[in-house]
């Protein structure tokens, strides 16, 4: 394998960056709905934490697969 191989491709734990960002709103707002927590604090959190994964996704992106647009 030479160091140009890996190039363009995005490491393995850039999947967990996805998954964290669909897994924990849920659990907030399943806690919101078990716990008696308000909703009025839960579902804004849950969106907050939700985009910030996508936003963090793309950045991920950009950097390890950037180079390959230019």
């Amino acid at each position: 394998m030479g160091p140009n191989e890996d190039a363009g491709r995005l490491p393995g734990w850039t999947l967990l960056v996805g998954l964290v960002g669909w897994v924990v709103p849920l659990m907030i707002l399943a806690a919101c709905q078990e716990f008696g927590l308000p909703w009025v604090i839960g579902i804004p959190v849950a969106i907050a934490i939700l985009v910030s994964s996508v936003l963090a996704e793309r950045k991920i992106e950009r950097k390890y697969l950037g180079s390959r647009q230019r």
